[in-house]
């Protein structure tokens, strides 16, 4: 039989966690839980170290590889939006790590040795025949040349072709995992797939000893017996084994290679190949020094941390000794007065009581208790501000991105939202018609109370200090987190993306909402009734999105000196993104570094366009905010069906085939293009221009001239988009 077993899809490894286990984990990564980061090696480290094992075909150096993913992951978490799973995510630094050793690794012909290929038995089920003794060592024989094969392939084309052939992962799968779009990465694979089975099929000799096969499409075959005059590429033996050819053309195929030994061998060759694919696909990575390998990780990650630390301690020493003054001052006046001094007790909440954190014990013993040194007070600076009225403080701020929120602002929303960074990874992002008095904020204590709804993400904070968000008669307590508060006259409710919150109530009642949960409990009714519920994949979806925004190097003085808005404008409510960073609908204003900025704004089918450039200058006393207005988006009238009409009536059909015939017989079908053009009243054709395609450069030229040749009728101007598929 011709058609082989298919493949399952989706063979690489993944370690199964639960979403809520999986962003739980994730925060305690990002308190820097030495148990967590443990938690997380061992759980990944076989995954990790199989994945790089396949991808690259040998265990040289694989234990250094390992610790560099696990590094980089450690540093990346933080970053981490969990638009994928946590699995996938570390599956993707596994490939860019792999790349980037194909990269800069010499060309070795023999690189890959039999020796370093698992000969553990193979299932009999993935392939057509038993395993016999000796097919061990064919087995092992055939996976070496899979992989010399792939030595000569370009980087970028090794890499999509092995996660297509031998994983079987599909083209949105392997854009995501290489950090590049659909349609190129079907343009790399067609030519990779090309490549490599030519190489299969002809760079080793045959068993008999015989002639090596060719892999030459010009060359025609001696045998008269066949239906075809020219042999048949070894990619289309490939596209037959996997079930993607027709019945006749494989029956064609089949009666070809019957009188033809090049073709006949070249499919055997093939054929073994895929054969191996499943083996190679199952293979487990090697086992390493994993304390080894552990301990090394931790290590790099700890010397990173501590040279972070070190970088700020200069700017410490005055404060540490000034406090060792307040020390020794304080046990003097304690001596002379024979009394301690007064313990720093929690604060006490409104509306709840107990207070959340037991007080503070009176000192026992001699009154020699440090005077404790007052806590710093921190200020936020808005980031974002999207559509609609705002208020601060009973009044509509004309300098809104220089203004310092501090304790006892009050913010007041519209229609809009208002983004406020106050720490290196704390925000809060307040919603529509929503009201936000800032009671207290300073190192110690930070509490916010809300009617209507605020997103707020918390970084870790210092030893002792607390957070906390009054709604209402309910108080949420958080250490570092990101979550929901929606507060209303009928009730409260709370959802958690990641880490673990806190509700307490009046009555001492307490609910924990720890990640992917929600809790919702109506005024008057006690906390401990209500049920905690898991949120679904859209409320996720949504809390992620409602991430507030933030910047990094966080310094509000710098930023106030070196950064300003940028306002955008535009008819009606569009997305847009400013420099790739997708910002939610305009109008808006955002915080921006000075320079030139390209924004996108969306289109009717949600897809970003070119909205045009703007230059943002140096923030100065009294000079307006830069402006981008987003042209409205030209709706699709009767000039435009008309010049689309006359457009698609006039293109050569049979010259447009002539451009794609070569690709087509090669098995790049299925293709389009997509064209931007202007015409005006007389027929003249502005400006026609291929804006996407997945047609190599010289057959998408050759499809321009085609369209250009298009001749208009005089009648209404009109400018579209056009998408061709050929």
């Amino acid at each position: 039989m011709l058609l082989r077993v298919k493949r399952e899809t989706g063979g690489f490894d993944r370690a199964t966690l639960e979403p809520a286990d999986e962003a739980d984990l994730i925060a305690r990564c990002r308190a820097d839980e030495r148990g967590a980061h443990d938690e997380f090696y061992h759980r990944f480290r076989r995954q990790v170290a199989g994945n790089l094992y396949r991808v690259l075909g040998d265990r040289t150096d694989l234990d250094d590889l390992v610790q560099e993913v696990f590094v980089i992951a450690f540093r990346g978490l933080e970053k981490f939006r969990g638009d994928a799973r946590l699995s996938t995510w570390l599956y993707r630094v596994c490939v860019n790590v792999a790349l980037g050793r194909i990269r800069t690794r010499k060309r070795r012909p023999n690189a890959i040795g039999m020796d370093d290929l698992d000969s553990a038995a193979i299932d009999p089920s993935m392939t057509e025949r038993p395993e016999q003794p000796d097919r061990a060592l064919e087995r092992r024989q055939d996976q070496a040349r899979v992989y010399q094969a792939l030595e000569q392939l370009a980087p970028k084309k090794r890499i999509v072709l092995y996660l297509h052939e031998i994983e079987g992962l599909d083209l949105k799968e392997i854009a995501y995992l290489v950090d590049s779009n659909p349609v190129t990465v079907r343009t790399r694979l067609f030519y990779a797939r090309r490549e490599f089975y030519r190489l299969i099929a002809g760079a080793q000799p045959d068993a008999a000893g015989g002639a090596e096969a060719s892999g030459a499409p010009a060359a025609r075959c001696e045998a008269g017996g066949g239906r075809m005059s020219r042999h048949i590429k070894p990619h289309r033996w490939a596209d037959a084994l996997a079930g993607r050819v027709d019945a006749s053309e494989r029956a064609a195929m089949k009666l070809h290679a019957a009188s033809c030994a090049s073709c006949a061998l070249a499919r055997d060759r093939v054929g073994r190949a895929s054969d191996t694919f499943p083996t190679i696909r199952e293979q487990a990575g090697p086992e390493l020094p994993w304390d080894s390998v552990r301990a090394r990780v931790h290590w790099s990650v700890s010397k990173e941390r501590r040279e972070k630390q070190a970088a700020g301690a200069p700017r410490r020493v005055p404060v540490l000794a000034w406090a060792a003054v307040a020390t020794l001052a304080a046990g003097g006046l304690a001596a002379i007065t024979g009394t301690g001094m007064p313990s720093a007790s929690a604060p006490v909440v409104s509306g709840v009581s107990p207070p959340i954190a037991p007080p503070i014990a009176p000192p026992v013993g001699p009154p020699l208790a440090p005077l404790a040194t007052p806590p710093k007070a921190l200020a936020g600076l808005v980031n974002r501000v999207a559509r609609g009225e705002l208020m601060i403080d009973g009044v509509r701020p004309t300098d809104l991105f220089r203004h310092r929120i501090v304790a006892g602002t009050v913010i007041a929303t519209g229609e809009g939202r208002i983004d406020v960074q106050f720490g290196d990874a704390s925000a809060f992002a307040l919603g529509p018609n929503s009201t936000l008095d800032v009671r207290r904020f300073d190192t110690e204590l930070i509490e916010l109370a809300v009617v209507g709804t605020i997103d707020i993400e918390v970084a870790p904070r210092a030893v002792g200090q607390r957070f906390i968000v009054i709604a209402g008669e309910h108080a949420i307590e958080v250490r570092g987190t990101q979550f929901r508060v929606s507060h209303q006259a009928s009730g409260t409710a709370v959802a958690c993306r990641h880490g673990l919150v806190a509700v307490h109530d009046a009555a001492q009642g307490t609910a924990l909402v720890g990640a992917a949960r929600r809790v919702q409990v109506a005024t008057g009714a006690a906390i401990s009734t209500a049920r905690v519920e898991p949120l679904t994949v859209d409320e996720l979806t949504a809390l992620a999105e409602a991430t507030p925004m933030t910047l990094p190097l966080w310094n509000p003085e710098t930023l106030i000196a070196s950064s300003a808005p940028l306002e955008i404008g535009a008819v009606g409510a569009r997305d847009v993104r400013v420099d790739g960073i997708e910002l939610g609908l305009a109008p808006l204003q955002v915080r921006v570094m000075p320079g030139r900025h390209t924004v996108e704004a969306t289109d009717s089918a949600g897809r970003y366009r070119r909205a045009g450039w703007v230059d943002v200058a140096a923030p100065s006393a009294g000079v307006p905010p830069a402006r981008l207005e987003v042209p409205a988006e030209v709706s699709a009238g009767a000039g435009v069906r008309e010049r689309r009409r006359q457009l698609l009536a006039g293109i050569d059909q049979a010259r447009l085939a002539r451009c794609t015939r070569s690709i087509a017989k090669a098995g790049l079908t299925n293709t389009f293009v997509h064209v931007e053009l202007s015409v005006d009243a007389s027929g003249a054709v502005g400006f026609l221009n291929v804006i996407d395609t997945d047609l190599p450069s010289s057959t998408a030229s050759c499809v321009r001239e085609v369209l250009a040749d298009v001749r208009f009728k005089a009648g209404a101007a009109a400018t579209w988009r056009e998408k061709l598929d050929l």
